[in-house]
Formats: C-alpha cells, sequence, structure tokens
C-alpha cells in the first residue's frame, strides 16, 4: 500500500528511468515529493515492485537515483526513492521548490 509523506509539487522536467536490464524509456517528470516522484511515460507500463533509477538533468551533468516502482498506469510511474536523502536529489527537490515559489537563487521573481 502505497502512502505519502510529504507533498508532492508539479514539475516538468524530461527525465530518463533504466531497467535492471539496462533498458532505458524516456519520460517527463510531473511531480516530485520527499520520498518520490510520478514520472509519465508514453506507451509504457512498468512491472511495480521492481526497481529502476532515474536520470536527472542536474545543471551540465546528469545523475542518478535508486528508486521503487510503487504504482504504474498507462499514464506513467509512481516511484518510492531508495535513499531520499541523496544530496543530488535534494537539489532537484529544492529546485522544483523554488520554481513553484517563483523563487531564483533566493530572490522573488
Amino acid at each position: 500500500m502505497e502512502h505519502r509523506w510529504g507533498t508532492r509539487l508539479p514539475v516538468t522536467l524530461d527525465v530518463s528511468l533504466i531497467g535492471r536490464d539496462r533498458s532505458v524509456m524516456h519520460g517527463q517528470l510531473r511531480n516530485i515529493g520527499p520520498e518520490g516522484m510520478f514520472v509519465h511515460l508514453e506507451a509504457a507500463v512498468l512491472a511495480e515492485n521492481v526497481a529502476v533509477e532515474v536520470e536527472l538533468p542536474l545543471g551540465e551533468t546528469n545523475r542518478r537515483v535508486k528508486a521503487w516502482v510503487v504504482h504504474s498506469s498507462e499514464d506513467g510511474a509512481g516511484l518510492l526513492l531508495f535513499a531520499p536523502d541523496d544530496n543530488d536529489y535534494r537539489r532537484l527537490l529544492h529546485a522544483a521548490i523554488r520554481q513553484q515559489l517563483g523563487v531564483e537563487n533566493g530572490e522573488a521573481r
């Protein structure tokens, strides 16, 4: 059973999911929160309770975080992070919060 511990924020960001067999699926991050995210996938339904890596664009580079597929449908997949305190993931989460609040580099737009 899925139970969220935090609020999810809407966000639009292109990401890639890498399966255990190293297959790559491209999708779009739709929301993000302290423990996980939802990724919209075109015409792909993932198996639930499997591990994936999420490749996130962070600045000039891409970083990967590990997650479990909690639920999956024709619209996409809900993912729960293995290590929600991962520094790269926290940077992405903080950027999403700043975007949602209309703040860049600590200053309101």
